[in-house]
């Protein structure tokens, strides 16, 4: 299930991120989030809740810049958890990286301890923080 939201090149990307969140909430009651990038630089706002309770108009005004990405999660894998809840964030050698996803990897647990073997830590359960470390 879940909602996933891209908006880019306008304005308060964020605020538009919020509606489009809001409209789809049917997709995901669990946790809500977005990552919003201004020249750059990321800041993200998620919580477990809906959409109307983990965003205010002033968390809102954080979210700066003119791209975002936002999530609303329904959990079919990982953990119903803050940790497993998107948009998943990292700071790695090229600069910062923010991502949703909606689906599930088949080979999620060969992947992950590839990448284990290789010096990778988790922070969450599920699958979508793989993409983290295979784009790093």
């Amino acid at each position: 299930m879940c909602a996933v939201v891209g908006v880019f090149n306008i304005e308060n990307a964020a605020q538009i991120a919020y509606y489009g969140l809001f409209a789809m909430q049917h997709r995901g009651q669990e946790a809500t989030g977005i990552s919003s990038n201004e020249d750059g630089k990321h800041h993200l706002i998620k919580d477990r809740g809906l959409v109307t309770e983990v965003f205010s108009e002033t968390r809102l005004k954080t979210l700066k810049g003119n791209m975002a990405i936002g999530h609303n999660r329904y959990s079919t894998a990982g953990d119903d958890s803050i940790l497993d809840a998107q948009p998943v964030f990292a700071r790695y050698h090229l600069g910062e990286i923010s991502i949703v996803h909606n689906g599930n990897f088949t080979n999620k647990d060969e992947i992950r301890s590839e990448l284990i073997q290789k010096g990778a830590i988790f922070q969450s359960h599920m699958d979508t923080e793989n993409l983290i470390h295979l784009i790093a």
